[in-house]
């Protein structure tokens, strides 16, 4: 039996199971049954499914899509895609001893204008150098930046879930290193708040941290110049120093010389009275 909720006049409603359905572009499959009495209550609320129960395929029970509920009706209600994600467990049994992982992660905006958190997964088929490495990602991030922006988000969708996009990703690693497996992660739609007053709040918060760094840089600044102006004349008087220093050591030098000489001519002087002697007696 259906569950019954009362409300604030008394009266009585049945809850019932309202079916919800994927967008046209996707082909209105089925998604599952909510229990409800107010279907408009159900606008904007996100499901969780796994992928093997809309396309039948059990190949794809690795992937949970998550739906936003967007759209109701008397009878049923439209949900559209809002992210892909890979379960963990399944990431855990592809990666291999003898091999490298590479995942990135970045934002794109797609050609309906929609800001997308995309995060590939690649696995070479051995170890590579870091300079390989690195013109995988260049080449993955390329690759991807390019097609998103020229889809609108429900193809893109749709080209992921049937491995349309892993497989020519793929194929053109190839000419870089060879690849044993090309995945998407994630996909999801990244919602970007827009408030004026916060934003407003926010640039005047970082134009006063702005002033106060340029006037804690112009103060360093001042004390920088100060600095070298005191060690400047404190060179000089230095300079001077030594070359008083130099000066008296000259001196010391030159007297230290005249001494010997003087002794010298004193010992010559000396000698010669004595030969006048020696010469008046003979």
């Amino acid at each position: 039996m259906a569950k019954t909720k009362k409300t604030q006049g008394g009266k009585v409603k049945k809850k019932r199971w309202f079916p919800v359905f994927t967008i046209k572009e996707m082909g209105e499959r089925f998604i599952c049954e909510l229990h409800t009495s107010d279907p408009q209550t159900l606008e904007g609320k996100t499901i969780v499914a796994n992928l093997m129960n809309i396309t039948g395929n059990p190949k794809n029970q690795n992937v949970n899509l998550k739906f936003e509920i967007y759209k109701i009706n008397p009878e049923k209600g439209f949900a559209k895609p809002v992210s892909y994600n890979m379960v963990p467990s399944s990431i855990k049994r592809m990666i291999r001893r003898k091999k490298d992982r590479l995942d990135d992660s970045f934002t794109v905006v797609t050609a309906d204008k929609v800001t997308v958190r995309i995060k590939p997964m690649v696995i070479t088929q051995s170890k590579t150098k870091s300079s390989i490495k690195k013109n995988l990602r260049v080449n993955i991030k390329n690759y991807l930046v390019g097609l998103i922006q020229k889809t609108i988000l429900i193809d893109l969708f749709e080209q992921i879930i049937f491995h349309k996009v892993q497989k020519s990703l793929k194929d053109g690693l190839k000419k870089t290193y060879p690849v044993s497996i090309a995945q998407i992660r994630v996909l999801e739609v990244v919602k970007v708040k827009k408030k004026a007053g916060f934003v407003e709040e926010k640039v005047e918060e970082v134009k006063v941290e702005e002033k106060v760094e340029e006037k804690k840089e112009e103060v360093k600044e001042e004390k920088a110049e100060e600095k070298k102006e005191e060690k400047k004349p404190a060179k000089k008087e230095e300079k001077k120093e030594e070359v008083k220093e130099t000066e008296k050591k000259e001196e010391v030098k030159e007297t230290e010389k005249e001494k010997p000489v003087k002794k010298k001519v004193a010992k010559k002087e000396e000698k010669k009275p004595a030969k006048k002697k020696a010469t008046k007696e003979s």
